[in-house]
């Protein structure tokens, strides 16, 4: 399992070890998010084509714009990249083999986050 870390008004590149479990000679990879609080879904098909590693023997690199997918819905996701032979399929099930899976963060961008308020209050414990 996996930590990806995304950020509001961003555009992250993924790295991802994705090669050693391919069993396609060049798949298209469903990505596959799903917010830990609502269940809400995200899913979308990134092709090979897209795929701009150096060493694409070693590693997956994908670029993401996280506010055009993700619409602002900050919080914790599991997220599920799946082989495939369609550019267009997302629904997982239709899917090939699971590659990867693991927990992303979706945080506010600079400057976005909350203030948080400090409450200074007199507690008085008794004991007996």
């Amino acid at each position: 399992m996996f930590m990806m870390y995304l950020k509001l008004g961003t555009i992250v590149d993924v790295l991802l070890s994705l090669k050693d479990s391919e069993t396609l000679a060049s798949p298209d990879y469903l990505f596959r998010f799903i917010q830990r609080t609502t269940n809400e879904e995200i899913t979308f098909v990134k092709t090979s084509s897209q795929d701009t590693s150096a060493y694409p023997d070693r590693y997956r690199k994908f670029s993401f714009d996280v506010d055009q997918l993700f619409c602002g819905m900050i919080g914790e996701y599991y997220y599920y990249v799946y082989e495939q032979m369609s550019s267009s399929n997302l629904d997982y099930t239709a899917a090939g083999n699971l590659l990867t899976f693991g927990v992303a963060s979706l945080v506010e961008a600079d400057g976005d986050a909350y203030e948080v308020t400090h409450y200074n209050t007199d507690n008085t414990f008794i004991t007996r």
